[in-house]
């Protein structure tokens, strides 16, 4: 049984190599597409889309701790078909491929260009911002706007 056992545990072992070769592969993939639009996207929004994407992305990656101590007072309980108490299987994140760590480029890449667009806002909008003459005749907007509403209300009675 332990012999059989050592060769299910190095099988297992070398699918989930594969599996994460492969993984990191198709994030490559994904990186090399998703570069140069990201380094290119003018929209704060899209940025700020994809960096919440990526992070949802990670959270499912972290993987929940099970417990089988009857004594972990934190871990959830459910009722068996025959009245018993035991604690709740828990769902697992998306396995051992880790894919938080082949996103977190893609995520550094997005967090970084919304980082330096919202910065370039910031300076050509707020900081440098010039008013132009009818910004500043905003007073005189404001009393002629006073002014033809209450000739409305004079010309309706």
């Amino acid at each position: 049984m332990g012999r059989s056992r050592h060769l299910y545990d190095y099988e297992t072992d070398r699918d989930t190599i594969h599996h994460s070769q492969y993984l990191e592969n198709l994030c490559d993939y994904l990186y090399d597409d998703l570069r140069p639009r990201i380094l290119h996207e003018p929209r704060i929004s899209v940025l700020c889309d994809v960096c919440t994407v990526i992070q949802a992305l990670m959270v499912l990656d972290v993987p929940n701790v099970e417990s089988d101590d009857e004594g972990d007072v934190s871990a959830p309980k459910s009722e068996g078909d025959d009245g018993s108490i035991s604690p709740k299987k828990r769902p697992k994140g998306l396995g051992r491929l880790h894919i938080s760590r082949l996103l977190q480029m893609v995520l550094q890449d997005a967090q970084t260009r919304l980082f330096f667009k919202a910065q370039s806002i910031i300076q050509a909008e707020i900081r440098y911002y010039v008013p132009k003459p009818e910004d500043l005749a905003y007073p005189d907007k404001l009393a002629g706007a006073l002014g033809t509403r209450s000739l409305h209300v004079f010309s309706s009675s």
